[in-house]
């Protein structure tokens, strides 16, 4: 039986369209805290990460709504959830900018960049660290955290991060980050 996998509405129209993705009980399994975007050139959504029921997932799914089938993607550099990410531009390319999260033992630091155009995940050494929190005494245990958000700020190229939850606290700074620096440090 085919699930549906997106309720979309057309605001002009104030219609709704349920796509019926023929494959998707075979290939994905149910699952939160994951993350999902869509790519316009390719008119794909793509899933990455996720909680499921006694694991967290390291794959990501790629939906192609002109075929309405979903396959396996490329993996991400270890399997997380919980995650804050955003969409962003840098040298005129897009990409999904993944922070933090949990890989189910530890909260995690770091970024994680996604090409929208080759479909692939790589780490970046860059991570939030005591100097983008101004060297605050009460963040030096432990910066990971949890539930996040962020954005890209276009005019100025910078990803801002806000909130989220460490072992120790709630985070109350906004860290705005260079996209030229996260992407200078891809490994």
């Amino acid at each position: 039986i085919a699930i549906a996998i997106l309720i979309a509405t057309t605001i002009n129209t104030n219609k709704i369209t349920k796509i019926e993705i023929e494959n998707i009980d075979n290939v994905i399994s149910p699952r939160e805290l994951f993350g999902m975007v869509y790519n316009e050139a390719k008119n794909t959504l793509v899933i990455f990460g996720g909680r499921l029921y006694e694991s967290i997932d390291s794959n990501s799914y790629v939906i192609d709504l002109n075929t309405k089938k979903c396959s396996i993607g490329n993996k991400m550099p270890k399997g997380i959830c919980a995650f804050a990410f955003t969409k962003a531009i840098y040298n005129t390319k897009q990409y999904v900018v993944i922070y933090g999260g949990t890989d189910g033992k530890n909260l995690l630091n770091s970024f994680v960049v996604y090409d929208e155009e080759n479909g692939e995940f790589k780490k970046s050494k860059l991570i939030i660290n005591k100097d983008l929190v101004n060297n605050d005494p009460t963040y030096a245990v432990f910066l990971g955290r949890i539930s996040a958000m962020m954005t890209f700020d276009e005019d100025k190229g910078n990803i801002v991060l806000y909130g989220g939850s460490a072992s120790d606290k709630e985070w109350s700074y906004i860290n705005v980050i260079s996209m030229k620096d996260i992407m200078d440090a891809l490994q």
